[in-house]
């Protein structure tokens, strides 16, 4: 199949359900990510969750790799957590691709997981310069209007 060289091509970790929401195949990256070294990349016969492992909520993962295969489109959500197997937190960017085939069914469903955690870091510190600016800016003009009106007593 297609998708299963496709996910062991992509750069970061990915898995492959089929219409059953059974693990076919994964890639290094996600091996690593999740602690499945020394496990074959055929993912037939492996009884794990594949999003329990990531430590966010399978029904939910589940739900939406149903409706990925079910309305054959892409699902792209925008930044959840995860949990790596040393405890380890990542903030990751999840899409789900059906895998069509050519007669346009669903076979199965690639879902792809991006690490975006130093971008949602840098975000976050952004978030809080701004912040700490805008009060620092507004501390600035309240003293400004003290000395003014303080100087603007002194006058004759």
């Amino acid at each position: 199949m297609v998708a299963r060289s496709i996910v062991n091509g992509l750069p970061d970790p990915a898995i492959l359900l089929d219409q059953l929401q059974h693990l076919i195949a994964f890639n290094a990256p996600y091996a690593l990510l999740v602690g499945l070294r020394g496990q074959s990349a055929d993912g037939v016969g492996l009884k794990v969750e594949p999003f329990a492992l990531l430590g966010t909520d399978p029904g939910a993962d589940d739900q939406r790799a149903a409706e990925c295969f079910e309305k054959k489109q892409v699902i792209r959500l925008a930044e959840m957590q995860a949990k790596t197997e040393t405890g380890g937190t990542y903030t990751m960017q999840v899409t789900f691709l059906p895998v069509l085939d050519p007669k346009e069914r669903a076979v199965g469903v690639i879902v792809q997981f991006r690490d975006v955690t130093d971008d949602a870091s840098l975000q976050t510190r952004y978030r809080q310069m701004l912040t700490s600016e805008r009060a620092t800016s507004e501390a600035l003009r309240r003293e400004l209007e003290a000395l003014k009106a303080t100087l603007g007593d002194e006058r004759p």
